[in-house]
């Protein structure tokens, strides 16, 4: 956390929600959400308190962990980043073993909260915990694709606050560079050029001409695997029960 506010000398706020499952797999709490503060101390605080225990089957509360998520009061011109990190799929996903084969007990869809999400402006970085999560990959993707974010995969819990912080840096930067490419654009058709094709051209220059770059996260110095064509299909779904 301290990293990203270093780096990006941004009013950055920051936001967590816990989530875990429904009685009877879990008797604790489903979720639990701490609303934006701008106090890295009093985030450390909630993560200190943060712990992984109990469970019944192996899906877990996903869809009401993202409802509350997309809940929170966002602000409407921020960079809106969020970091799913998930060991197991949602309920209504499996084909056997799973507690609510129907879905979420609340009526939760996932994927209707995730095209909430985009909607909203919210990209979604997708932390796979592997090898556990490896069956429902594709799953994970879509829904990071659907926003425009990306799929993670972590087999080693110290690299997480590196992909936080690259996802961050990555999100900002590219907002950055839609607001350069925008006042360009305008510039060009106050120049009367209206033709998209010859605008994107003249764009591509002017921002090559600039040196403009971007930050992209990576991992091993290599660019991150793209969403497959299962996981676009997917993608391109409106509810999970479709998915399954």
């Amino acid at each position: 956390m301290e990293k990203i506010v270093s780096l990006e000398k941004s009013d950055i706020q920051l936001a967590l929600v816990e989530y875990r499952d429904h009685p009877p797999q879990d008797s604790t709490f489903v979720t639990r959400a701490h609303n934006f503060t701008e106090s890295v101390r009093e985030m450390k605080e909630w993560l200190e308190k943060a712990s992984a225990e109990g469970g019944g089957d192996q899906p877990e509360a996903v869809a009401d962990g993202l409802n509350d998520a997309n809940n929170l009061s966002w602000r409407a011109n921020a960079t809106k980043i969020c970091v799913l990190i998930a060991d197991a799929p949602p309920h209504g996903l499996m084909q056997s073993g799973d507690t609510f084969p129907n879905g979420c007990p609340k009526e939760i869809d996932p994927i209707k909260v995730i095209t909430r999400m985009g909607e909203k402006g919210i990209t979604l970085y997708c932390v796979g915990c592997e090898p556990a999560l490896l069956p429902f990959k594709s799953y994970f993707a879509a829904m990071a694709h659907k926003t425009g974010g990306q799929y993670v995969p972590l087999r080693n819990a110290k690299l997480l606050a590196d992909v936080i912080v690259g996802g961050a840096r990555e999100e900002i930067s590219l907002e950055r560079l839609v607001g350069d490419a925008g006042k360009e654009v305008e510039e060009l058709r106050r120049q009367g050029i209206t033709d998209e094709k010859e605008i994107a051209e003249n764009l591509q220059r002017l921002l090559l001409n600039k040196g403009v770059t971007t930050n992209q996260l990576a991992m091993n110095n290599r660019n991150l695997e793209g969403a497959s064509e299962k996981a676009i299909n997917y993608s391109k779904m409106t509810n999970l029960c479709d998915i399954k």
